[in-house]
């Protein structure tokens, strides 16, 4: 008889199912739950958490279907999506994708031309109340 080669696996429910929805209900309950309860009530709250649990729900199983079904190779999310959806759909998130990694990129590059400038504007500042400080010493 041979051993299992996938013994070790989590499975649907347990790899895939489990860890999305913890992650998209934790979001959603704990982090925002006072603040839904504050502003729309506890009746309302409670329709909000329930129809936002029928969502997660159907989104975690198509996701853990497609995951499971589908074995994912470079691309990550990109590859699921195209796979699964087409190549018109793909495409087009696909652009998406590549504008806001663009996006994301010159962002960064302007965090860090600001964070260049800043310092070298500090620098410039502490260089310049030097020179002031040691001309009223020799003036003085």
């Amino acid at each position: 008889m041979k051993e299992n080669p996938k013994g070790n696996a989590f499975g649907t429910f347990g790899g895939v199912f489990t860890p999305c929805a913890l992650t998209i209900l934790g979001v959603i309950m704990f982090l925002r739950f006072g603040y839904v309860v504050g502003n729309a009530g506890i009746r309302n709250a409670l329709l909000i958490v329930i129809i936002s649990k029928v969502i997660t729900t159907l989104t975690t199983l198509s996701l853990s279907a497609i995951a499971t079904n589908t074995r994912v190779k470079g691309g990550g999310a990109y590859y699921l999506i195209s796979r699964s959806l087409g190549p018109e759909f793909g495409g087009a998130i696909g652009l998406v994708f590549l504008l806001l990694l663009l996006l994301l990129f010159l962002l960064i590059l302007f965090l860090i031309l600001i964070f260049i400038l800043r310092h070298l504007l500090l620098l410039i500042i502490i260089i310049i109340l030097i020179l002031i400080r040691l001309i009223l010493l020799l003036v003085l």
